[in-house]
């Protein structure tokens, strides 16, 4: 089930395009190797769909490790380095945390709240 959409654009010449991120509630997984939780992202780039699930020991961990997960795909991404991805409203940023060793890359509001 998604519990939270987040739309970013992607501006081009022919116009914006939307990029949709969805995560879901994290689910309790048992598993060979042993139990975990996963919590599976989603985001909509212009060229393709980019979706993995992110485990954790328990479901806040799966969560926050995704949402750390989708702001590292943002920016990482092409899009970011080409400075065409954006956040209507967010005064720059994307409103997703990164890991600190990406915390150099942050812009405008992110670079306040992460």
């Amino acid at each position: 089930m998604v519990i939270l959409t987040h739309t970013l654009f992607v501006r081009g010449e022919s116009g914006d395009t939307p990029v949709e991120i969805r995560l879901y509630q994290p689910e309790h997984l048992v598993e060979d190797i042993g139990e975990s939780w996963g919590c599976r992202f989603e985001i909509d780039w212009p060229d393709e769909t980019k979706s993995m699930v992110i485990h954790g020991v328990d479901a806040l961990q799966a969560l926050i490790l995704s949402m750390m997960c989708v702001g590292v795909h943002l920016y990482v991404s092409e899009y970011h380095d080409d400075g065409v991805l954006y956040a209507p409203g967010r005064e720059g940023g994307y409103g997703f945390p990164v890991t600190p060793n990406l915390r150099d890359l942050l812009v405008g509001r992110d670079k306040e709240l992460f």
